[in-house]
């Protein structure tokens, strides 16, 4: 490779030549070593060099199990490397013992970008599958492993070592079967990993208590791809439903849980015993143990079965039976006119419900505002 533009003293031996953004070094890698027959045993936490194709570096061995590498036998363990090396699964190295000098064994690499937090047993068998797994089943489990998080093709390629062409081969099969799918065209999620995500949703919502997607993505910790993928199949599958920003457990229309229904008629009860002396939504929620989200959601509801009326903000409602008897009342009075003194020595309400009130009546055309009167019509 001819190289223009570099000074010698910014290259050294060992070093990769890679499209931006493709392949990075890795200090930490999970491998397959084969330990020569004169070998001495290989232990937990020992020192070693490690050589791949010109590079070369000290680097730990940490064994899964801890027993001592027996010579000529295969282990899987984890290498640590002291100088990053750009590595891909499939790679071969070299161990050196330093002192005495000498080749104790070698391999190959099963995977240079290990998950970090993962438990041992589930790495290990996660191992087991790779080394002997086809470059299609590679890319299931590494997309599998990745869970509800899913995985770009660009990363999957810089784990892999494959372009992002080759993954999309390796991978239609399985697309096709619908054993990983593909999110908003570069992202990879598994049958199991939407499982999982969509099980954080529905966990997340109880039923009869909806919350707005914003903060169910918030609570669930999922991409926004990845959310709106799962709720997208939990609504087809009629799982949970989306009214406007709220979200909750799928009820067939005019069904609810018996928690929920509860719930309804203790609002509702309390709308109707208190007539046209309502009580603001905020003094009812205290009241009744309920937050404003779930308060919010019985509220509307209530709207929806025309059993409560808004008046004319989001803290006032009050009971349709109430106002109807009004409103009958009132129609008695047609042709009169009537001012709010009058309107309140009739109803015996203050001027905050006063006001409401006659702005109701006006909206539903038992009265019309003429300044300072109302003329019953």
């Amino acid at each position: 490779m001819n190289l223009s533009g570099v000074d010698a003293s910014e290259i050294h031996r060992g070093q990769t030549l890679v499209l931006p953004k493709t392949l990075a070094p890795v200090d930490a890698i999970d491998v397959e070593v084969r330990l020569l027959q004169s070998a001495p045993p290989l232990k937990h936490r020992a020192n070693i060099h490690f050589h791949a194709f010109t590079s070369e570096t000290m680097a730990s061995i940490s064994l899964y199990g801890y027993e001592a590498v027996q010579p000529g036998t295969v282990r899987l363990m984890r290498i640590k490397l002291a100088k990053p090396i750009v590595l891909v699964p499939g790679d071969r190295f070299v161990l050196r013992q330093p002192s005495p000098a000498g080749t104790v064994g070698g391999g190959r690499v099963l995977d240079a970008h290990p998950e970090p937090r993962q438990r041992k047993p589930n790495t290990l068998a996660g191992l087991e599958q790779l080394k002997t797994a086809s470059p299609a089943q590679q890319i299931v489990l590494r997309v599998g492993r990745r869970s509800m998080n899913g995985i770009t093709l660009e990363a999957l390629s810089a784990e892999t070592g494959l372009t992002v062409d080759a993954i999309r081969h390796y991978a239609s099969s399985t697309l096709q079967s619908g054993d990983l799918l593909s999110i908003s065209g570069d992202l990879l999620l598994s049958c199991e990993g939407l499982l999982a995500a969509a099980g954080a949703i529905t966990s997340s919502l109880k039923t009869g208590c909806p919350v707005k997607s914003s903060e169910l993505r918030s609570q669930t910790a999922l991409s926004p791809e990845v959310f709106e993928f799962a709720l997208g199949s939990l609504e087809r599958e009629l799982k949970v439903q989306l009214s406007g920003e709220m979200l909750s457990i799928y009820c067939a229309e005019g069904e609810s849980s018996n928690a929920e229904t509860g719930r309804l008629a203790a609002v509702a009860n309390r709308y109707r015993a208190a007539g046209l002396a309502a009580p603001l939504v905020s003094e009812l929620a205290l009241k009744l143990d309920l937050g404003e989200t779930e308060m919010r959601w019985l509220l509307t509801l209530l709207q929806r079965s025309k059993t409560i009326v808004r008046m004319g903000n989001d803290n006032l409602f009050m009971h349709s039976e109430a106002l109807n008897q009004l409103a009958a009342k009132i129609t008695q009075l047609r042709g009169s006119l009537i001012d709010v003194a009058g309107f309140k020595q009739l109803t015996g309400r203050f001027r905050k419900y006063a006001i409401p009130l006659l702005e109701y009546l006006d909206r539903q055309r038992i009265t019309r505002n003429q300044g300072d009167h109302r003329l019953v019509l």
